[in-house]
C-alpha cells in the first residue's frame, strides 16, 4: 500500500478539513498471517465496504482505497480541487456502498454464500479477504467464527499456496500470542475468529470422495488450526518457523510432534549420540509418520485438553540435516543432539493458556463462501465441491478435537 505522501498528494487530507492527521503509521498485525500494512491515523470516515475503485463526478476521476485495518476510505488520487472535493468524496463512497454486490443462494444449497466478483475480490492470484467478509455480512448475521472463501476461478488464488488463514481476533493468552481484535475492518463487530482463503474450489474437485476427502478436511482443520498454533516461544531456541518465511508458523521440520497436522514431524532416534575418546558422534534421526492430526501439544494450546495431557517432545538440534518435504513425511533425517522439552518449557517462557482448557471456547460456527467469476453463475459441480466439504468439516473437526469441538456450518440470514 502507498505511504502517506503518496496517499495524499501535495494538498494533503488536512486542506480538505477530512482528517487532523496525514501522518502515517505501520500496523502491523499480531497474527503472522498478516501483512504489515500503511496507513494514516485519520480518514474519510464512513460505512463503506470495499473499494479500490475509481469513479466519475463531475467529469473528474477520484479513486478511493479501503484500509485493510479500518473501516475507512483513503484518498489515493484525486483530480478535483481541494475546495470541492469533501463533497465529491462522500458523494463517491455513497455510490460506491450502493453498488455492492450482495450474497445470494442457488437452489439446493441454502447453506453456500454465493458473492459476484466485481473486480474487488479476486486478484492477483489472490482473494481479498476482507472484501469478501463485508460482502457475506450483508446478507448474514454476525454470528460466525470462521469463514472458508473459494473462488471459482480456473487458476489458483491462494499465494501459492493450497490455502491460507488470516487471524482477525485472539483473546487467548499463553499460546505465544498477544491479544488483538481486527474483526471490525472485516465486517464483524468482535465475533469473527479469522478467515481461510480456500484456494479455487476447482482445486479439491477430486478429492470429495471417501479417503481422498482426507486432504481437503486436513486443509480446513490445519487452517483452523493456526487460530492457536503455533507461535509459542521458548527461553532457548526454538521449535517453530519463521513468521517471516514461506512458511510462516509452523512447527519447525526439526521438532519432534508427533507428525503433527501443523507440520514438525515424528522423529525416531536410530542411533544415539556417542562419546568416543573425548570425541562427540551426534545421533541419527529418522521421521517415519505422515500428519496424523493435531499433536497433544496442539490440543493443549487449543484448549482441547490440559497441560497434564501433553507429552514429552523435543527437537534436534542439527548437524546435518536431509528435510525432503515441510511437513511430516517418511524419510526426513538428521543428525545432532537432542533438546527434550515438556509443556513446563512451554509455559515458562509463554505463561499459561488463559482461560484454561476447562473454560475454552469449544463450539464454534463457520460460513462456506464462494466467489462466483463476474457475469456468471457458481456451475452445479462447483457447488457440490463446497457443500461436500460444508457437510464434512463437523464431523472431522470433533474427531481431530476428541469430540470435544464442534463446529456448525449452517448460515443464519439477516
Amino acid at each position: 500500500m502507498l505511504n502517506a505522501k503518496q496517499l495524499l498528494g501535495s494538498w494533503a487530507l488536512v486542506t480538505l478539513g477530512l482528517a487532523q492527521s496525514v501522518a502515517a503509521e505501520r500496523a502491523t498485525a499480531t497474527s503472522p498471517d498478516r501483512e504489515a500494512v500503511a496507513r494514516p491515523t485519520s480518514s474519510l470516515a464512513t460505512t463503506a465496504t470495499l473499494s479500490p475503485r475509481a469513479v466519475v463526478l463531475e467529469d473528474k476521476k477520484i479513486t478511493l482505497v479501503d484500509d485493510a485495518l479500518t473501516p475507512h476510505w483513503v484518498v489515493r488520487a484525486c483530480s478535483i480541487a481541494p475546495a470541492a472535493a469533501a463533497p465529491a468524496l462522500h458523494k463517491a463512497v455513497a455510490t460506491l456502498t450502493a453498488a455492492s454486490p450482495k450474497p445470494y443462494t442457488m437452489p439446493g444449497y441454502p447453506n453456500i454464500a454465493v458473492i459476484e466478483e466485481d473486480g474487488n475480490i479476486v486478484g492477483g492470484g489472490d482473494i481479498n479477504l476482507a472484501n469478501a467478509a463485508k460482502y457475506f455480512y450483508q446478507g448474514y448475521k454476525d454470528d460466525r467464527d470462521f469463514l472458508f472463501v473459494f473462488a471459482s476461478t480456473k487458476n489458483e488464488v491462494s499465494k501459492d499456496y493450497n490455502a491460507y488463514y488470516r487471524s482477525l481476533r485472539n483473546t487467548t493468552t499463553g499460546i505465544g500470542l498477544d491479544t488483538y481484535d481486527y474483526s471490525k475492518s472485516y465486517g464483524s463487530n468482535g465475533k469473527l475468529l479469522g478467515v481461510a482463503n480456500m484456494n479455487t474450489v476447482n482445486k479439491w474437485k477430486n478429492f470429495v470422495y471417501p479417503l481422498l476427502d482426507l486432504w481437503p478436511l486436513g486443509v480446513i482443520t490445519h487452517e483452523m488450526g493456526h487460530q492457536w498454533i503455533a507461535y509459542v516461544k521458548l527461553k532457548s531456541g526454538t521449535i517453530t518457523t519463521d513468521p517471516n518465511s514461506s512458511l510462516r508458523s509452523h512447527w519447525d521440520p526439526l521438532a519432534h510432534t508427533e507428525a503433527s497436522i501443523m507440520y514438525g514431524n515424528d522423529w525416531k532416534e536410530t542411533t544415539p549420540p556417542l562419546t568416543v575418546f573425548g570425541k562427540s558422534i551426534p545421533g541419527t534421526y529418522l521421521s517415519v509418520g505422515l500428519p496424523g492430526g493435531f499433536s497433544s501439544l496442539d490440543k493443549y494450546l487449543m484448549g482441547v485438553h490440559g497441560p497434564e495431557k501433553v507429552k514429552e517432545f523435543f527437537r534436534i538440534n542439527a548437524t546435518w540435516k536431509n528435510i525432503l518435504k515441510h511437513f511430516a513425511i517418511p524419510g526426513n533425517m538428521a543428525t545432532g543432539s537432542k533438546v527434550k522439552l515438556t509443556v513446563s518449557d512451554i509455559v515458562a517462557a509463554n505463561g499459561a493458556r488463559n482461560p484454561a482448557w476447562k473454560k475454552a471456547q469449544t463450539s464454534f460456527k463457520g460460513a462456506f463462501i464462494l466467489i462466483a467469476e463476474k457475469g456468471r453463475k457458481p456451475t452445479d459441480d462447483e457447488l457440490k465441491i463446497a457443500e461436500y466439504m460444508r457437510k464434512r468439516i463437523p464431523e472431522h473437526f470433533k474427531k481431530e478435537t476428541d469430540n470435544r469441538f464442534s463446529i456448525s456450518t449452517t448460515l443464519n440470514k439477516k
